[in-house]
Order: C-alpha cells, then structure tokens, then sequence
C-alpha cells in the first residue's frame, strides 16, 4: 500500500520548472587589493515551516514514548530511544552559521556538528542562485538533489552555490548569497 501511494503521490505532484539554469552567471570576484581581506558572515535559520514540521514531529515521538512507557509496554524503549536520537538531530540542524573568505566557505551548525567546508583552493566557480527545497531536493535539511548538488537546505529563496574543482556542487540558502559568492570568488581567484 505504501509503495503504491509512493508511486502515486509522484506521478500527481505538479511539475516545477527548476529557474537555476537560467538565473545567474558564474560571480565576479569583489575588487580587493593584494593586502585586502573580506570575510563575509550570515546566520540561516530554517523555515518557519519546518519549524512547525519538526517541533510537531518530536512532540508526536515524545508523547508515543510517555504513553508506550506507561503502559509498560516493551516497545517504547525503542521509541523513547528514537525521540531522543530525533530531539538531538533536530536541535542540531535548525540554524547554521555560514561563512566566506580567503580560507574557502564554512557552513556550521549552531551546534557544531553538522558541518561543511570548502577550501578556497577547491573552489573553481560561485554564484548566487533560487532553491526550492521540495522541487530539487525533497525537503530541508542536508540534502541531495536529483542533479547531483548537495547542500544545507533550510528554506525556499537565495543561494550559495559553488562548484569545487573536481566538479561536486554545493548549496546553501542564505541572504544574501551573492555578495557571499563575489567574496568566494576572490578567494579561490586568488
């Protein structure tokens, strides 16, 4: 039954002309004299949206739990188990720090941990780009894409996209994402 409303939930989706193609070229570098640095900083938070998804997530997981575990039944270890492992991947993932410079881009959790960098050295082009999560890559968070692109999803709107040197792309939706590109850009020219 799964499988079958799988299949169908995916051949009634509406069809969702992807606009990256078409917007924006490769970014130019900022204009910074040889002992000029910039670094260019951004908090992104996940979408309201997603917010609402997770917190409701957990509070399902969690009231699961409480009930199984009074009951005594054996089970809600295993999802007592499960809602913690959820609450952990949750409040890790809800606001990430991103940040470009000479040094390459760095995109880090609140938290830590999840985590990605690219060394400048790596970095062959940039540019700033329109992401909808569900259309490319089937929700928020760390994701793939059906085109290859991997990234840090977190909400429909601007991009960073950078393309490394040995051809993997990586995203991540942020404000601003093309002065973030120009400053890339500049780094990994140099």
């Amino acid at each position: 039954v799964g499988v079958g409303l799988a299949v169908a939930g995916w051949f009634l989706q509406p069809a969702v002309e992807r606009p990256a193609e078409a917007s924006g070229t490769a970014a130019q570098p900022l204009p910074l004299a040889d002992h000029e640095r910039a670094v260019w900083m951004r908090t992104v938070t996940i979408a309201k949206t997603g917010q609402v998804v997770l917190g409701i997530g957990v509070l399902v997981t969690t009231a699961m739990s409480v009930l199984l575990l009074a009951q005594g039944i054996a089970g809600g270890w295993i999802t007592a188990a499960v809602t913690l492992l959820l609450v952990i991947l949750v409040s890790t993932s809800l606001t990430f720090r991103v940040r470009a410079s000479a040094a390459g881009l760095r995109v880090r959790s609140a938290a830590g941990w999840p985590r990605g960098e690219i060394p400048a050295a790596e970095i062959a082009s940039t540019r700033a780009v329109r992401i909808d999560p569900f259309a490319e890559f089937g929700g928020w968070g760390y994701r793939f894409g059906t085109d290859g692109r991997r990234g840090f999803v977190l909400r429909a709107g601007d991009a960073l996209e950078v393309t490394r040197t040995d051809g993997r792309v990586f995203v991540v939706t942020v404000d601003d994402a093309a002065t973030a590109a120009s400053v890339l850009a500049a780094a990994g020219h140099r």
